[in-house]
């Protein structure tokens, strides 16, 4: 079983306060600070449905090799620079596997995966007990937020504006509803399942 960390926070947000700020048509500065927590909470709702947005690094840790040539990356959008595989063994001595031994497999990014070479094969001494492997990675769509699809963006605007004029879990006397049905239809495509 594999597990996943993560290293490094985007160093941005998919959208801006000021693009918020139009959104939800404010021009008050009073706000700004709460609009901006809801902009990471929003990005964090996104990303967990549908997976890295901005670039940000990655670990994820398993206790063994697979049993076939290809070891399944548990994060959709990764990308091949600064990729590395670690591993310990049963003596707590630490090694990197060689590049050279495996290929990274991009083309379908909900589903990267690491490929052994033909001639080549997963270490074979014992492992440390657990959390043997790891294998650092960045995942994400780029590191500008125009490299994030429009529909995930808007779908965060969505999600604010609805988190701005909900402010409390259940309000006596309204009607509780769901995440409006529009922020579901712009996921659907890049939802992760």
């Amino acid at each position: 079983m594999a597990v996943c960390k993560l290293k490094t926070v985007p160093s941005g947000e998919p959208v801006s306060l000021e693009e918020v700020k139009a959104h939800l048509r404010i021009t008050q500065t009073e706000d700004d600070s709460y609009l901006e927590s809801l902009i990471k909470a929003a990005r964090q709702y996104v990303e967990q449905l549908c997976g890295p947005l901005l670039t940000q690094v990655w670990e994820q840790y398993q206790d063994a090799w697979p049993a076939g040539a290809v070891l399944e990356l548990k994060k959709p959008r990764v990308q091949s620079a600064d990729f590395s595989i670690d591993y310990t063994n049963a003596s707590g001595v630490s090694a990197t596997l060689a590049a050279g031994n495996y290929t990274l497999s991009l083309s379908d990014e909900y589903h990267p995966k690491v490929v052994l070479k033909e001639t080549a094969s997963w270490p074979t001494m014992d492992l440390f007990n657990v959390d043997a492997i790891k294998i650092t990675f960045k995942a994400g769509y780029g590191t500008a937020a125009t490299a994030v699809p429009e529909p995930l963006r808007q779908a965060m605007l969505l999600v604010l504006g609805h988190w701005y004029e909900e402010r409390q879990i259940v309000v006596a006397g309204h009607l509780i509803s769901e995440m409006p049905f529009a922020v579901q239809a712009l996921l659907a495509n890049y939802r992760v399942w």
